[in-house]
Formats: C-alpha cells, structure tokens, sequence
C-alpha cells in the first residue's frame, strides 16, 4: 500500500481508520450534489451529526455541500417549524466556510421569512428601529462604518484595515472608485440585516455580514482618511453594542449609488475572519 502513496508517513497510516469510518458520509455528500438531487431531510440530519468528528478538511468539505442540501430544503421542502430551524442553523454554521456566502446570506434570507410565515407573521419584512442618511465624500476608494470611540490615526493605515476589521472595531468596503456617495445607517429587529422584499428590487449588490463593537453609540460612515472631517463623514447614533452589519448597494435610476449600512443587534462579540478588503461596485 505504500509504494501506491510514496510520500505518506507513519502518521498518515494512523489516520487511516478514521478517515475511512467518514467516508461513507463524505462519499454520500458528494454523490447527491453530483448527481443534482437533494438529501432528504432525515440523510443531512445523518450527516451532520457526524460532521464534528470529521477531519477538518473533510469537515470543511461536508459544511459546503451540507448548506447547499440545507438552503434547497429551507426553500422547497414541506418541513416543521423544528426543521426549519435546523436549516438555518446549519447554514449559519457553514457561512464561515463558504467562498461565495452573499449568495447564501440572500437565501438564508428567504428561509428565515418562510419561518415567521410558518409562524403566523403575515408580514416577515424587518422592523426598522432607526435610520440615518447622508452623504460621505470618497479619496481612497474605500468607506467603513466605525464607533467615532474606537479610532484614532491608525485607521489611515489600509495595511491595518484586515487586522482592525478582524477585531470587530470597523467594518470596510472597497468602492472602486472615489467621489460623493449617498449613505444610511440603519438598525433594524430582525434576525441579521436584511432589506425588504420591495428594496430588493433596487439592490446591486451585498456585502458579507459581520460583527462590530460600538460601545458609545456614536457611528460613522466615511473614507478612512475623512472620518474625523464632518463636511465629508456621516454620523449617527446607535445603541451601545454588538452588532451585525452588512452593507447593500443600491443603483436606483437617475439617483447617484447609495450605500445603505445594515445593522442588526448580536449576541456578542465575534471574531470576523477578514484577509482583504470586500469590493461592492
């Protein structure tokens, strides 16, 4: 068996019996998907009770195919309230994984309005608490969403900006270019931000969602390099918090671009993987 894989170890013999106990499940993930059909809802619950004994590369594998089974079922299948929610929750699991997640973010979207149909919400749009519009003047290509608290010069350093997005104490954007940009700020009750069914229409695009701290409640939209001039920044006032915040796009005819900056209360503080800045055109 070795002279098939000259280059395994010792160690890789000894992970052998594992990776084969997984295999039946990971075998059966990608068959389904291959073959374009839906796991029934009882086969995902299967799998997905094994997928924390997985290796993690195999583990990470099973998250891509089990949204995929997760958002076709939270869609199209005649479930429960129950398994409504095991759907949503295991999509929210696998948002983290996932190299296109906006997509399933808009369809975990339509999931969660199924839910509050299911419960007798005749109307599942968000409430909105609270909005802010404005404008915010762009030199570097780039605008974020920041408690005023949490920064000092720092934040005009792009190289910081990955580190300082991971750690929750602003969120950024690439625009693509620079200029005059119509802005809001608005915080919603709902489970993660969201736009209503009428908005959608007008939406060009959807950033990731992520976490934010703003412990003041003093919020502001602007470049990087603006966040302290009030002529070119937009502020607002929040509660003290944790939030999710996701930013949609907004191309309405004969209006200039609108970024509309999406908040929602989180249950804490989270930590946001981000290796390079978002580009919303």
């Amino acid at each position: 068996m070795l002279a098939l894989w000259p280059d395994w170890t010792p160690e890789c013999i000894c992970c052998l019996p594992a990776l084969n106990m997984f295999a039946p499940f990971v075998d059966k993930v990608f068959r389904h998907k291959q073959e374009g059909e839906i796991m029934t809802l009882l086969d995902l619950k299967r799998m997905w009770a094994q997928t924390e004994k997985m290796p993690i590369k195999e583990r990470r594998k099973a998250y891509r195919s089990a949204s995929h089974h997760a958002v076709e079922l939270g869609l199209n299948a005649s479930l429960e309230l129950q398994d409504i929610d095991f759907c949503i929750d295991v999509i929210k699991t696998c948002l983290p994984v996932l190299s296109y997640p906006t997509a399933t973010q808009n369809k975990l979207t339509k999931i969660y309005r199924r839910k509050l149909e299911s419960m007798g919400v005749d109307d599942p749009e968000p409430v909105v608490i609270s909005k802010t519009s404005g404008n915010a003047g762009i030199d570097s290509g780039t605008l974020m969403i920041a408690d005023t608290s949490l920064l000092d010069d720092k934040i005009e350093d792009y190289t910081q900006w990955p580190q300082i997005a991971s750690e929750g104490s602003a969120y950024f954007i690439s625009t693509g270019g620079d200029g005059l940009a119509a802005a809001q700020v608005r915080v919603i009750d709902f489970p993660f931000p969201a736009l209503s069914v009428k908005e959608t229409r007008f939406g060009r695009d959807q950033s990731d969602t992520r976490v934010i701290h703003v412990p003041s409640g003093n919020v502001v939209v602007s470049d990087p390099v603006y966040w302290d001039m009030p002529d070119l920044s937009m502020a607002a006032t929040v509660e003290p918090g944790y939030y999710q915040v996701s930013v949609f796009v907004f191309e309405i005819p004969n209006r200039i671009f609108s970024y509309y900056f999406v908040m929602c209360q989180s249950d804490g503080p989270h930590t946001n993987t981000v290796q390079e800045i978002q580009a919303l055109y």
